[in-house]
């Protein structure tokens, strides 16, 4: 379930901390990303998980913009951009398209 939970939290969507990261290291390009992983979700929540799906309409609801930035020209560091690679592994070695299955 934890996975699952970390999972969630690094999709590259708008609040989520995914988002955050995406936005910080692309800026405004994050939300064509953004909505590109929404139509993602669509196949996987009717080939894989129904989950998905609810997932989706609750991210499209959420947002798909990231907040306006009080400093948008501080950049990041080697530091930062190496935590944002580390976190997009986590993602990639968490994200599972059938998370639960029940019988």
């Amino acid at each position: 379930m934890g996975l699952f939970a970390t999972t969630l939290n690094l999709l590259p969507v708008g609040q989520l901390d995914g988002g955050h990261i995406l936005y910080a290291i692309i800026g405004d390009k994050q939300r064509n990303i953004s909505r590109g992983f929404l139509l993602v979700l669509l196949p996987l929540g009717i080939f894989c998980w129904m989950g998905w799906i609810v997932w989706g309409v609750i991210l499209f609801f959420l947002g798909l913009r990231h907040p306006v930035l009080l400093d948008p020209t501080e950049t990041l560091g080697r530091g930062r951009k190496i935590l944002a690679l580390v976190a997009a592994l986590i993602l990639a070695l968490t994200f599972v398209p059938t998370p639960f299955s029940f019988s």
